[in-house]
């Protein structure tokens, strides 16, 4: 029998509905511009959604960047000499400025427009965007703690409910 203290995952997959559905709406609150019309929410829409998926993602890269840094910081545990551990500082900081310009200067970047929402002197645009941002990302994290609490859950519960 499972641990009724622990959440039932369930409960975190609705949320993440929920969230997503006020992501939804949100987008169609987006008012219509010129050229584009009520059209534009897409391109809104998707722009969120994709700082929402790159935000996930980072915070799982961020993991493992503190594992190599603490890594990193064990060295001296294991290695005696002074220039083994001043080459294992200097791959660390040649890897870390890598991924940093790759993110910053990357080929994605340079063929992107600049971002129409973020340059509108419309406060609505911006709060409508970013309310979507954080809805989308907030159903992402919701939607992973819910995968992960079903992945714990003994197969016999899972069944049952």
């Amino acid at each position: 029998m499972a641990d009724r203290t622990s959440p039932n995952p369930t409960v975190f997959f609705v949320a993440a509905a929920v969230a997503l559905a006020v992501g939804v709406f949100l987008a169609t609150q987006f008012p219509a511009v010129e050229g584009l019309g009520a059209k534009v929410r897409l391109p809104v829409f998707h722009g969120a959604f994709t700082w929402a998926n790159l935000s996930a993602f980072s915070l799982m890269a961020q993991f493992w960047t503190l594992l190599l840094a603490l890594l990193l910081l064990l060295l001296p545990l294991f290695v005696d000499g002074l220039r083994a551990l001043a080459i294992g500082d200097i791959a660390f900081t040649a890897v870390m400025w890598t991924l940093l310009l790759r993110a910053i200067l990357g080929p994605g970047r340079a063929l992107h427009p600049d971002s129409p929402v973020l340059n509108s002197p419309e406060m609505k645009i911006k709060l409508l965007f970013f309310g979507m941002f954080l809805s989308l990302l907030l159903a992402a994290l919701l939607a992973a703690w819910g995968v992960s609490l079903f992945a714990k859950t003994p197969a016999a519960d899972q069944r049952t409910g």
